[in-house]
């Protein structure tokens, strides 16, 4: 799953041209198939790991969120718009890179548990991944893309060889929970008239059926 999340993100340029008149359709499904994710599946799994003593952790759901807006945010507000570009490719490379090596953490994690959860998990990612909506502003090197394509894929090694303690396996996945629903509500959700409720609407009820489907809810 790893690998094909990481082909699917090196390629995501030449797919998003090639269905370029559906992206706006395939941009509102995808946006409801994450916030289903996020608040019927996500959310309650994320809360059920923790024990009375670690309701602290939900601080990291609240820091992935935040994060990305202050980094966003700063350099908006920091650098003229002949660098703003150069500035935010290299912000949206650096946390794309991490964001995927903690998705690669967190699928080995779910994956020990249960293959189903860690499916679940996959598909809103390999989606978004598709229609690069995890990237503001796609790097146009070859080189980054290929790295970024890797990121995923060394997760999964890094957690192979190093087990990665429940508690921090939980924090990673309250991160990634902040950090998709940032992505997804200032960068995914069309803004104003655009976007299409109905196919947003179609996309979380799908997700929704899906997740009661294989009692995931």
């Amino acid at each position: 799953m790893a690998l094909f999340i990481g082909i699917v993100d090196y390629y995501s340029p030449q797919l998003i041209k090639s269905i370029k008149q559906y992206h706006t359709e395939l941009m509102s499904i995808s946006a409801g198939v994450a916030i289903a994710y996020i608040f019927m599946e996500l959310f309650p799994r994320f809360a059920n790991g923790l024990a009375q003593e670690h309701a602290s952790l939900f601080l990291t759901v609240l820091i992935g969120f935040t994060l990305l807006h202050i980094i966003e945010k700063f350099l908006y507000q920091h650098y003229s718009s002949s660098k703003l570009r150069k500035e935010l490719s290299i912000e949206s490379s650096v946390v794309t890179a991490v964001y995927h090596f903690f998705i690669g953490i967190v699928l080995v994690s779910l994956a020990a548990q249960n293959t189903t959860e860690a499916i679940l998990f996959f598909l809103p990612i390999v989606l978004y991944t598709s229609l690069s909506t995890l990237h503001v502003h796609p790097p146009k090197y070859k080189l980054i893309r290929f790295v970024i394509a890797l990121s995923t894929l060394a997760g999964v090694w890094f957690a192979q060889r190093q087990p990665i303690n429940p508690i921090v396996s939980t924090a990673l996945l309250g991160l990634i929970i902040g950090a998709l629903f940032y992505t997804v509500t200032r960068h995914s959700i069309p803004k104003g008239k655009a976007g299409k409720p109905f196919y947003f609407l179609i996309g979380a009820i799908a997700y929704v059926i899906l997740l009661k489907a294989v009692g995931g809810w």
